[in-house]
């Protein structure tokens, strides 16, 4: 998130550190002033650090290395922790605090390392997510517990509940909707699948899609027919990821 780079610590030390750690690329001072703002009480000196991580480790994906992969248990902790509400006591803050941004970048260095045992603090930044960078965190974060719980376990169906309200919710940007409504379609639970069906009809063809996706990765013969009536009132569509639907069912 660019957020942390412009965003100045109230702590003169705090901040020093941040400027160092942003400003030098390859220095023995970029470990120290990691450690310490990692390490740090304060939540947004951690994001600072957490966000650090989680450009080190976005190199992986361009053939690089992440140079900070022996931190990544702590990074974990320590992003639970802000998540968790435990370096600020409770999860709430002042409005000019910057909670949506403490939880995107908590839930971006650790969303493909959350285990069933983070489903609390998954639903907690659910039912506080309204900025598409929040959404997708936990939606991609909900999406990978949602593969290891079991089928109608209570920790699966909040879950399920939760990434439900987000992806109806209206007053939401339908664009930022579809992390949430993708991450249904993790679990072959019935209540997820009655909630992605629901979806075939709302409003957007966007939000259309992304469900109909969902279903077919699912069980594309079970669905075909519904999505294939779905798609015969559509346009001719050329957008991701209504077209994308359209090309799996023509081509399979």
């Amino acid at each position: 998130m660019h957020y942390w780079q412009q965003f100045k610590l109230g702590d003169e030390r705090m901040e020093a550190l941040r400027v160092t750690l942003l400003s030098t690329r390859e220095s023995n001072e970029v470990p120290q002033a990691f450690y310490a703002l990692l390490r740090s009480v304060d939540p947004d000196a951690a994001c600072v650090a957490i966000n650090y991580y989680s450009s080190a480790a976005s190199s992986v994906h361009f053939g690089g290395e992440n140079r900070l992969a022996s931190d990544t248990a702590e990074v974990l902790e320590r992003a639970r922790a802000v998540l968790g509400g435990e370096l600020e006591g409770e999860f709430r803050a002042a409005e000019d605090e910057p909670v949506e941004e403490r939880v995107a970048t908590a839930l971006s260095a650790i969303m493909d390392l959350v285990e069933p045992q983070d489903t609390a603090l998954v639903l907690k930044a659910l039912a506080i997510a309204r900025s598409e960078e929040c959404i997708e965190g936990a939606g991609y974060a909900a999406a990978h517990i949602l593969e290891v719980l079991p089928p109608g376990s209570d920790k699966s169906e909040r879950l399920i509940a939760a990434l439900a309200r987000a992806a109806f919710d209206e007053s939401v940007p339908h664009r930022s909707r579809w992390p949430a409504l993708g991450a249904l379609g993790m679990s072959s639970s019935e209540t997820a699948i009655n909630w992605l069906l629901q979806a075939l009809d709302l409003r957007t063809l966007d939000l259309q899609a992304v469900a109909g996706m969902a279903l077919a990765e699912l069980d594309l013969n079970r669905f075909r027919p519904r999505l294939e009536y779905m798609i015969a009132s559509w346009p001719e569509v050329s957008d991701f990821p209504a077209y994308q639907l359209v090309a799996l069912l023509r081509e399979s």
